[in-house]
């Protein structure tokens, strides 16, 4: 989901909180932090890589995700408080540079991440939200990074209400492919589905395919009677 869609989603459910004091299920979407666990001698984006690091590559490796920051939830029953955060919660969070976030998560990654973080009340009592938009690409450590709880080479994605191990067996990982599979088939029929008017008219000869992000041209080699590739320089 893309941030514009996931905005529209915890704008719904902080409104279900407020008037109807009804929380959304923790599950592959949602997710609840009472606090955040921090040491003094951490610079802002540290103490919240530390705490969300793991939980923005599962939910980007799924379909996207919302974190409420200030509830704490009874894992035996479910049930959800609206606690709230503590005033040098609240500052320390405010104080937090999502640029130097994003930056830090793009050397630990090697993969850009799109995030929101933003502030909301019930009562008196104040929150965070935390947006992490479904990425592009399958994020994994480029190396251990112990503070974050993430080794290299795992592929961590949310799961039915916690972030799961993908390629802990083979068994998880073959279903992990698979999910992502179905994303990418999906995705594929929705664009050709549009395309197909205009396909028919033209000859398979005549096209030319660009992909930028592997700067590759794609086109009919009369040669060898198939689709070849070669590098192509894009400039951003």
């Amino acid at each position: 989901m893309t941030l514009h869609t996931l905005q529209e989603l915890v704008y719904a459910a902080i409104h279900n909180i407020k008037e109807h004091g009804t929380f959304p299920t923790e599950n592959g979407l949602y997710d609840y932090k009472k606090q955040l666990h921090v040491k003094s001698q951490d610079p802002p984006h540290e103490s919240f890589l530390k705490n969300f690091a793991k939980d923005i590559v599962a939910f980007g490796n799924n379909d996207g995700g919302i974190m409420l920051i200030g509830v704490e939830q009874d894992q035996s029953t479910g049930v959800c408080t609206d606690v709230g955060l503590s005033t040098d919660q609240m500052s320390l969070i405010r104080s937090i540079d999502l640029n130097d976030v994003t930056q830090r998560l793009r050397k630990v990654l090697k993969a850009g991440v799109n995030i929101d973080l933003q502030p909301f009340q019930i009562g008196s009592r104040h929150f965070y939200y935390l947006l992490i938009e479904k990425q592009s690409q399958i994020l994994i450590p480029a190396a251990d990074y112990p503070d974050y709880k993430l080794q290299k080479g795992e592929v961590i994605y949310r799961g039915s209400g916690k972030n799961e191990l993908a390629n802990e067996s083979t068994t998880d990982f073959n279903r992990f492919l698979h999910k992502k599979a179905e994303e990418k088939h999906a995705d594929f029929m929705k664009i050709w589905s549009q395309l197909l008017p205009e396909v028919f008219q033209i000859n398979p000869k005549d096209v030319i395919i660009l992909d930028p992000g592997a700067n590759k041209v794609y086109a009919f080699n009369s040669s060898t009677n198939s689709l070849s590739s070669s590098e192509l320089e894009i400039e951003a």
